[in-house]
């Protein structure tokens, strides 16, 4: 067995186009990160629900409805964190098969539920894949 190391293999590629690059990243299948959480609701009663890292439109909808405003400090402000968690519930909570649990109109519902309610729980973990997603993209 030799100690040698496989040389790398330099191949010749042929430039791509803008359009050949954008068809080629927006043709792409993506895979959102997520995960699978299980909801206690007490007394044997659990649910489980597979919470997604939001798309670039989900994420700015979540901000949006939470009033989100840059600060002259570079820093953001939160006009209504309470929003903020339930839209996050909204549009990254799924069923195990994949389709979104709750519709845009939930909003008043989740909103009259506890704040310690199953909406932190889950918003948790969205912020989670948030932080993941966003750390995966500076390297």
């Amino acid at each position: 067995m030799s100690d040698e190391k496989p040389h790398a293999v330099e191949v010749a590629v042929a430039p791509l186009t803008g359009k050949q690059l954008r068809d080629r990243i927006l043709g792409k299948q993506h895979r959102f990160k997520q995960r699978q959480l299980r909801i206690d609701f007490g007394e044997g009663d659990l649910l489980d629900v597979i919470v997604r890292e939001p798309s670039a439109q989900d994420r700015s909808r979540m901000y949006r409805e939470a009033g989100m405003k840059p600060k002259a400090n570079g820093d953001i402000e939160v006009a209504d964190p309470e929003k903020l968690k339930v839209w996050g519930v909204i549009l990254c909570t799924h069923s195990l098969g994949g389709d979104r649990v709750f519709a845009n109109d939930s909003a008043d519902a989740l909103m009259q539920l506890p704040s310690s309610s199953y909406v932190a729980e889950i918003f948790q973990v969205v912020m989670e894949l948030i932080s993941a997603a966003t750390e995966a993209g500076k390297t």
